[in-house]
């Protein structure tokens, strides 16, 4: 019995230690948070990333409205003032559409890609949503949350504190000497 639970243990604890950590703070923002907003909207966001190479880490969250509103995301070649150069960008994963709850993601940046860029767009003069934010930073700016860490350590000193109660209830009612009653 106590061998089985130093192994779980031990599980949690390589879990912990394994598990994707998630981004969590920002360095800067953009976002649009019009309750209704006019037909044919196009907004378009620049991160500028200097120096190169870097990643640069993307949390789109909010809500949009399917089909109606597209989120996209590229990497591009951009000047020092933040201008995308023609013909040079690259869609990084798919456009997003629909109720958005949180998602991230990571872009790699060169000496050929050096910026990231979101675009917005609505083609629906009657549509809404609650609000709609990109939050990002770079590698060396980017914290991670360590929350799901403290859980599963929670989650080891309950697991080792039932394993000590069980096997000081087995050694108390005598279960090491082959008997099998709480009452002895």
């Amino acid at each position: 019995m106590t061998p089985n639970i130093f192994l779980v243990a031990l599980a949690l604890v390589a879990l912990a230690l394994s598990t994707t950590q998630v981004f969590s703070d920002a360095t800067g923002s953009f976002g649009v948070d019009y309750i209704e907003y006019a037909d044919n909207m196009d907004e378009t966001w620049v991160i500028n990333v200097d120096p190169l190479p870097e990643t640069v880490e993307l949390r789109v969250s909010g809500e949009t409205e399917a089909n109606s509103d597209i989120v996209s995301i590229y990497k591009a070649s951009c000047t020092s003032s933040g201008t995308i150069e023609t013909g040079t960008s690259t869609q990084v994963g798919e456009s997003l559409s629909g109720d958005i709850m949180s998602v991230n993601v990571s872009v790699d940046l060169d000496q050929t890609y050096n910026c990231v860029y979101v675009n917005f767009q609505t083609n629906d003069s009657f549509s809404s949503y609650d609000g709609f934010e990109v939050e990002y930073c770079t590698d060396d700016t980017c914290t991670d949350d360590d929350s799901h860490i403290v859980a599963l350590v929670l989650a080891l000193v309950a697991v080792v504190a039932v394993g000590g109660a069980l096997i000081y209830a087995g050694l108390k009612c005598g279960i090491c000497d082959g008997k099998h009653s709480i009452m002895e």
